[in-house]
């Protein structure tokens, strides 16, 4: 019989055994069928099914997972999105400029504050649009930002030192 390669791990072969005499020698050959066709899935099946269970399993729970995480960073936005059309109230005062989550904008005031939506007023046209607290992706006050309001700021401050500077240099002689 043949010597077993320390790859068989104790299978059988798929081929029939064939004992052959070359000058005197004897060897044994093994016939094999096709690579790859049944042989393969035979021996290889076992862990291949195991490979692709605990695969799927992964894939699986860390698709529950993520859409888990991303329903609650949802919740969170309305609620954010809810707390900040309270605090701005209603009134012709309280203009904003809503982007909604299919890339859509509205611009007006807040006329009315529900419990899931409110509606924001259209100023030029009068006509009142409902948003429910979920479709809002951004919400923005009339006027800049607090950014844009702190580069205004040091563009007038870096303009007046420049000038201050300016003025001394010329008035030294330079």
């Amino acid at each position: 019989m043949a010597k077993k390669s320390p790859h068989d791990r104790g299978r059988q072969p798929c081929g029939e055994r064939k004992v052959l005499y070359d000058r005197g020698k004897r060897s044994t050959l093994v016939l094999a069928k096709p690579r790859g066709v049944q042989c393969r899935l035979l021996h290889w099946g076992a862990t291949s099914m195991k490979h692709f269970t605990l695969l799927l399993v992964a894939v699986l729970m860390f698709n529950s997972v993520a859409v888990t995480q991303a329903t609650q960073a949802h919740e969170a936005s309305q609620s954010k999105v809810k707390a900040e059309v309270q605090r701005r109230g209603i009134g012709e005062k309280s203009r904003v400029k809503v982007r909604l989550r299919n890339r859509t904008q509205v611009k007006g005031y807040i006329s009315k504050i529900e419990d899931a939506t409110f509606d924001v007023t259209d100023k030029n046209t009068g006509q009142a649009t409902t948003i429910p607290y979920a479709d809002v992706e951004k919400l923005q006050g009339s006027g800049l930002s607090k950014g844009a309001k702190i580069g205004i700021i040091v563009g007038v401050a870096v303009v007046i030192v420049v000038v201050v500077i300016a003025a001394g240099l010329k008035s030294a002689g330079y």
